[in-house]
């Protein structure tokens, strides 16, 4: 199983824009660590289970099953800002605003701004084909194939 924290399992692509959300936070005073950046399926279906069928006194992390997450595709990435060397997971604490504000900044997609289940952590960055996001399904398609879904 894999649940990289590593940038350099994300696509080229979006680790430019996770480098440059990263240096927005450290320009502005805010130490960020990247919690989680490529997952296989197997660590996505695992992160799933939490709050459903196991860990039941939790929470469940991600509404996402393996192969529907953009993280199984080296296209997503979490973060948290630390003070005092200890992370900051109030999601009332002012400091998430500029983190996520920052972070779109850099170009990435911030999930706490999602409508349904809001991923305050996540941040994504995906293609654009015609002018539209690809779907996760061509995402699945071009990363079998190609080994990324940046082509």
């Amino acid at each position: 199983m894999i649940n990289s924290r590593s940038l350099a399992d994300l696509d080229p692509a979006v680790r430019v824009v996770c480098n440059e959300h990263l240096a927005l936070c450290h320009a502005a005073g805010i130490e960020l660590i990247v919690t989680s950046t490529y997952r296989d399926y197997a660590s996505q279906d695992e992160l799933f289970a939490i709050g459903r069928t196991v860990q039941l006194e939790r929470k469940p992390v991600t509404k996402a099953k393996a192969g529907k997450s953009w993280h199984n595709y080296r296209a997503a990435y979490d973060v948290v800002p630390i003070v005092s060397g200890k992370p900051v997971w109030n999601s009332r604490d002012p400091l998430w605003k500029e983190v996520v504000r920052l972070g779109k900044q850099a170009g990435a997609e911030a999930g706490a701004d999602w409508k349904t289940f809001p991923d305050l952590p996540h941040f994504q960055y995906t293609p654009t084909l015609a002018g539209k996001h690809i779907t996760l399904l061509e995402a699945r398609t071009r990363f079998d194939s190609l080994g990324t879904i940046f082509t």
